[in-house]
């Protein structure tokens, strides 16, 4: 089905692709909010640029977006996949509980903020680029990758992972960075985190060798009490 966004808006768009039981192409999308919200099983292709809230509260669903992405993208989403060719906004997988989500640039501020899993989900965000400040803020489980395609210096951003109580955030350093850090990440970590480096890359005609190769700086939570210091105790 091929639908073109400049006709309907979004609510048409969501009850055209909820009712198609074939992949659903989305030509000229501008700015429509809330696309792909809680679809279970679709596929949409998207052209353009989204409104907000891409793919939120998703359930199985598969988005590919030839385009950025907005604000809130895979916000509260619960499975499914959505692969970004290009940059996202803020707050992307904001409190996501499972699924996967592909970006192949950067990503904004506030990315990946109360991130939680629970038995089998577990939810996942790879990142291209760098993010910008404040990732994994209050983050309770899952997995973020940071592959910094660019080599910048420093791909972990300011005040990233306050409050983090669970989950891994794995940060690539830059092929200069001879670094001697005391929290890289271990054999296992990059084990685990191999196949979504893997599946980035065939997403995004990539090689992954270059990534397997690399270091990896990995965040974990600091304490049982995360928030020891930040509140009185009675």
């Amino acid at each position: 089905m091929l639908i073109d966004a400049k006709k309907y808006n979004a609510a048409q768009i969501n009850e055209l692709a909820a009712n198609s039981s074939d992949a659903v192409i989305i030509s000229d999308c501008c700015a429509q909010r809330y696309l792909g919200c809680g679809l279970s099983h679709q596929t949409l292709l998207i052209d353009g640029t989204p409104g907000n809230d891409l793919g939120a509260m998703m359930n199985g669903a598969m988005i590919v977006l030839q385009g950025n992405a907005q604000e809130g993208l895979g916000n509260t989403m619960n499975a499914g996949t959505i692969v970004v060719h290009g940059h996202c906004g803020d707050l992307c997988a904001y409190s996501m509980r499972g699924g996967k989500i592909y970006v192949r640039d950067g990503a904004g501020v506030r990315c990946g903020i109360h991130m939680k899993e629970y038995k089998e989900h577990k939810p996942i965000l790879v990142v291209g680029e760098t993010c910008g400040e404040c990732l994994g803020e209050y983050m309770a489980g899952g997995l973020i990758i940071v592959l910094n395609r660019s080599n910048a210096l420093k791909p972990y951003p300011l005040r990233c992972g306050i409050g983090q109580h669970g989950g891994l955030m794995l940060f690539r350093l830059a092929d200069t960075d001879t670094t001697a850090y005391d929290h890289l990440a271990t054999a296992d970590e990059l084990k685990m985190a191999a196949p979504y480096i893997e599946e980035f890359c065939a997403y995004f005609n990539e090689s992954a060798e270059d990534y397997q190769k690399s270091r990896y700086i990995a965040l974990r939570p600091a304490a049982d009490d995360p928030y020891v210091g930040y509140y009185i105790k009675n």
